[in-house]
């Protein structure tokens, strides 16, 4: 009977695992070719301090193949970032070889960590929004709804924006007419869904600015005078005062006296005794 000789293969790795670069909770896949070696096994390690100590892997819903060519990593989150693998091929043949180490790297979704707050401001002040968000490259984008009809739309910086696909969205110089304007901040990174802030609204208060100046007034005595103020601004309050020689006294509502609190006060019936009294009007608003 002739004898046959029988070489096995050393053990070898023919394709090395690659890097993984994926989103949390993906699944991520190591492969590994042993090439022909004989009686090929497998063992994948983990390590967890950048390569210095290797640990076998056990099958669990988390590994998923760790004595066959694929190792798979289910439900890979955050901290699993930096987590590094390799295999161990054995065969029939000694010695058996580690292969290279494959670097897991777990990106994540835009989270916002920090909202928005609503701002108050006068016209022509300036003012802010900032949102804080953590996950992987992200980039901003903010968006105003001008209550037109049209919803929200992408702001552009300009005379008063500035910052739009900024983490901070500045307003500078803010007109009245940007009373209640509402915004909000989308967040995208590498990784999907993107985060959109909660809405937040802007009130401008309108300055009180009189627009026109009472004036004086020259009447027959005990014929009724009037003095009329115009003014523009938010939900505007009038006091009508007149002068003592030292202070100025509010008007209140009498006789003589009609519209102490409006835009036009009505002196009815004054004697020469009034002749040459000041009055002045104080307008407020919000």
């Amino acid at each position: 009977m002739p004898a046959f000789l029988t070489v096995n293969e050393l053990p070898e790795i023919t394709d090395q695992p690659d890097d993984v670069i994926i989103c949390e909770y993906a699944i991520a896949d190591f492969i590994v070719d042993a090439g022909v070696t004989t009686g090929v096994t497998y063992r994948w390690q983990r390590s967890i301090d950048g390569g210095t100590t290797w640990n076998n892997l056990t099958e669990t819903a988390t590994y998923f193949g760790v004595s066959s060519m694929n190792l798979k990593v289910n439900g890979t989150n955050r901290m699993m970032s930096g987590d590094m693998f390799r295999v161990i091929v054995s065969g029939t043949c000694t010695p058996p070889v580690p292969s290279d180490a494959a670097l897991l790297t777990v990106n994540t979704a835009p989270e916002i960590t920090v909202q928005p707050v609503a701002s108050t401001i006068c016209e022509t002040q300036n003012t802010s929004f900032t949102v804080l968000a953590q996950g992987t490259a992200l980039t901003y984008r903010w968006y105003v709804d001008i209550n037109d009809g049209s919803g929200f739309t992408a702001i552009t910086d300009d005379g008063v924006y500035t910052g739009a696909t900024s983490n901070i969205l500045t307003l500078t110089a803010v007109p009245r007419t940007y009373d209640n304007y509402r915004y909000r901040a989308e967040i995208e990174g590498t990784c999907a869904p993107k985060a959109i802030s909660q809405t937040v609204q802007l009130d401008v208060s309108i300055a009180t600015i009189i627009n026109t100046q009472p004036a004086d007034s020259a009447i027959c005595e005990f014929m009724t005078a009037s003095f009329t103020a115009l003014a523009d601004g938010a939900n505007l309050r009038y006091q009508w005062q007149a002068f003592n020689g030292t202070t100025w006294d509010n008007l209140t509502k009498s006789c003589i006296y009609l519209g102490v609190q409006t835009p036009t006060l009505m002196v009815f019936g004054p004697s020469r005794t009034m002749d040459g009294t000041r009055y002045r009007v104080v307008v407020s608003g919000d």
